[in-house]
C-alpha cells in the first residue's frame, strides 16, 4: 500500500502542476492512494490490505485510454 500511495501521490503532483491530464485523473490517483495507505495501515496482514487494488487497476486503464487518445504536441515539428 506505501508503494502504491508514494506512485499515485507523485502522479497527483505532476498532473495538477502540468496539466498533462485533466485535474480529475490527478484527485481520483490522490483518494486511491490514500485509501490503499489507509487499508495498508488499518487491515495489515489481512486481504482486505488489497480492499483499494482493483480501484487502482481501473485508474490504470482510464489514464491508459487518455494516453492512447490524447494528441502529443511535438515542439520540434515544424507547423
Amino acid at each position: 500500500g506505501m508503494a502504491l500511495a508514494w506512485l499515485l501521490a507523485a502522479t497527483f503532483v505532476l498532473v495538477l502542476r502540468t496539466g498533462v491530464f485533466p485535474a480529475v485523473v490527478g484527485w481520483a490517483g490522490a483518494v486511491i492512494g490514500l485509501a490503499a495507505l489507509v487499508c495498508g495501515l488499518v487491515f495489515n496482514g489481512t486481504r482486505a490490505e488489497l480492499g483499494a487494488h482493483p480501484f487502482f487497476v481501473l485508474w490504470v486503464l482510464g489514464v491508459s485510454v487518455l494516453l492512447v487518445r490524447t494528441p502529443v504536441q511535438d515542439a520540434a515539428r515544424p507547423v
